[in-house]
């Protein structure tokens, strides 16, 4: 980290001779309307992760663990894109967002909302969040895998005496269950975040960086 800051403060290609710059790189950086723009999508795109991978992840690990039985099957089919490579990920999303012959259009071509099929990885307007729709899916999985096990270990004594006392599944999960994993949820919410920031071969494979 410390070596990070000093590197950041000199004019060099990796070889050769340093030459200190003080804060000009931060100016410069600063100053790239191409560097702000990017960091602002990004920003965006963890705003809307948090809320596909995280909030849908909780979501389906209530489903999970809710009623009787592990549900495994379910468990498995939300995990699976998990465990795929991202870059297969985005090849299989690529096709389905294919604007000639892709499911997205095909789909709606068929049902008679033909005005609706966009090149959703070539336009502007759609690219991100067809991007963020399709992290959601392959993550959400495995924010489900976090909360079910944190849902799993509560005390089995104090969801009972809930439900004695009449209360229904949704209070149960939103007054006594959710208070009990705010641990599980804030490191949930970091793992997105940094995991946003990071965020690379998706964008890549899918839009090659643009539209534009």
């Amino acid at each position: 980290m410390c070596l990070t800051v000093y590197y950041s403060t000199l004019e060099w290609n990796g070889y050769g001779t340093k030459q200190f710059v003080g804060v000009d790189n931060f100016v410069a950086l600063a100053q790239d309307t191409l560097f702000r723009s990017s960091f602002w999508h990004v920003l965006l795109y963890i705003a809307a992760t948090l809320v596909l991978e995280v909030g849908v992840g909780l979501v389906l690990a209530g489903l999970a663990t809710s009623g009787t039985g592990t549900r495994l099957w379910f468990r498995a089919a939300v995990f699976t894109p998990v465990m795929l490579p991202m870059v297969v990920v985005a090849l299989l999303w690529g096709f389905i967002y294919n604007p000639d012959f892709g499911l997205v259009n095909s789909t709606l071509r068929a049902v008679g909302l033909d005005g609706l099929a966009h090149a959703w990885l070539g336009e502007k307007q759609t690219a991100l969040w067809a991007i963020c729709l399709v992290s959601g899916w392959a993550f959400a999985g495995f924010f489900m895998t976090i909360f079910a096990a944190a849902l799993a270990s509560l005390p089995k004594e104090i969801l009972e005496a809930a439900r004695l006392e009449g209360a229904s599944e949704w209070q149960l999960f939103r007054q006594i269950k959710l208070p009990m994993i705010r641990g599980s949820l804030e490191v949930a919410a970091l793992v997105c975040v940094t995991g946003g920031f990071q965020g690379f071969d998706l964008f890549y494979v899918l839009t090659n960086g643009g539209p534009y």
